[in-house]
């Protein structure tokens, strides 16, 4: 437990240290609400959330609903991010823009965990044509990038999001995600965003308010779920349920409590963090497995993997360059 709060605070340090360090263009303006500085952000609170909750699971103690928050953040942020484009550009080189720029670094990092795990050529190839994904994560964006051009070239307007929603149902019964409908809600975010931002303007703190009381209502969720009725008893198979509930309502809400807080949005190192987001979580995967529970080998994870991935970042961007995507 001890080497639990260690990590975090190691974790936490340079977020503190550089709140008042602002980036260029500081303050929150309305009519930026969630612009891609914010979101950027938010994808490193997003990876932070998912290394601490991998590096902890080998502590004897879990950040039980972590990982699967910063993933759903993740997903929703993809959402939002991917129909802001959409909104913009429509589906003009679509899969140049978004499929191969999450392709190219995956191929990479498959290939180099093939030769450090010593797998066959045989996984490599099926891990890149996706049937039996060692990132689970990047199979799942995948299939919500390809549901989201489908629907996007057969319906408009409100029934995108609608069929998109209902496509996450067989993803939640079927793949057992708690993810499965993160994405829609980003679709969706992005469809009322001058809504939202008007609702902000006239009652200043809605926002903060409605955020803050979906993240108590999935600590409560949480607290529910520890009950032993819930866990092992007769309503065991509602914690499918609790967990898609947990993850989706804490997730929003964080979103929501933090996007007005102006030392946030002016946070260099989580915005550091956020632009190699990606490839951290590529990084530091096929890593956290074997580093046990001693702290040092925690926080070396934590260091050698933002080095790497910010070279990993330069590397991609010099090749995506190279080719215009």
């Amino acid at each position: 437990m001890l080497n639990i709060i260690l990590l975090t605070i190691f974790v936490v340090v340079p977020f503190v240290v550089t709140c008042y360090c602002e980036l260029p263009g500081g303050g929150i303006s309305l009519n930026a609400l969630l612009d891609r500085k914010y979101t950027t952000s938010m994808k490193g609170v997003a990876i932070i959330m998912i290394m601490l909750s991998h590096c902890t699971s080998y502590c004897g103690v879990y950040y039980t609903p972590f990982g699967s928050i910063g993933v759903s953040m993740f997903l929703l942020l993809s959402g939002y991010g991917l129909n802001e484009s959409y909104k913009h550009h429509g589906l003009k080189n679509f899969w140049s823009r978004r499929l191969l720029r999450v392709m190219i670094p995956f191929v990479i990092a498959i290939a180099l965990v093939t030769l450090f795990l010593e797998r066959s050529l045989m996984w490599f190839l099926g891990n890149v044509i996706l049937i039996y994904p060692y990132y689970w994560f990047i199979a799942f964006i995948i299939y919500c990038y390809i549901a989201f051009w489908i629907v996007s070239k057969m319906f408009k307007n409100e029934w995108r999001w609608m069929m998109l929603l209902f496509l996450g149902i067989p993803c939640f019964f079927f793949v057992n995600s708690n993810q499965a409908f993160a994405f829609t809600i980003g679709v969706l975010l992005s469809e009322y965003k001058y809504k939202i931002e008007t609702i902000s303007d006239s009652k200043p703190g809605a926002l903060s308010k409605t955020g803050g009381f979906l993240i108590i209502l999935s600590i409560m969720l949480l607290a529910i779920k520890q009950c032993d009725i819930v866990r092992n008893g007769s309503l065991a198979s509602l914690l499918p349920y609790i967990d898609l509930c947990i993850s989706t309502f804490c997730s929003i809400g964080i979103i929501l409590v933090l996007c007005m807080n102006d030392h946030f949005h002016n946070n260099k190192f989580l915005y550091f963090t956020g632009v190699i987001a990606y490839e951290l979580y590529l990084v530091h995967y096929p890593f956290y497995t074997i580093i046990g529970s001693s702290l040092w080998a925690m926080m070396l994870l934590m260091v050698c993997s933002y080095i790497i991935a910010w070279y990993f970042h330069k590397l991609n961007i010099l090749i995506l360059d190279r080719w215009n995507l």
